[in-house]
């Protein structure tokens, strides 16, 4: 975030239809801004290969390990992928 509130408040309230001054824009606004500044506090802040590093740190017994969670993820996508469940949804959505 480069300190742009305005300029997100603005745009914010383009996309959602509401007036620049409704609380519903200052409340997703504030919590918009709230979201960012925990994310700054608990990933560290390194360099762009660093905080590519930190996707593999951890360990694959801890529930909260972001290498456990990079793993699963992955593989979760991977095997849709190979069962073709991604395109089975798109044509369920599609004639549904």
């Amino acid at each position: 975030m480069k300190g742009k509130i305005d300029a997100a408040a603005k745009d914010l309230s383009l996309v959602r239809g509401q007036p620049l001054d409704s609380d519903y824009i200052k409340d997703e606004l504030a919590e918009i801004v709230a979201n960012h500044e925990y994310e700054m506090q608990v990933i560290p802040q390194t360099s762009y290969l660093g905080s590519w590093m930190a996707c593999f740190q951890g360990s694959l017994f801890k529930g909260n390990s972001n290498l456990r969670r990079t793993l699963l993820g992955t593989g979760i996508q991977m095997m849709q992928q190979l069962t073709g469940e991604h395109t089975q949804d798109h044509r369920r959505r599609l004639s549904g």
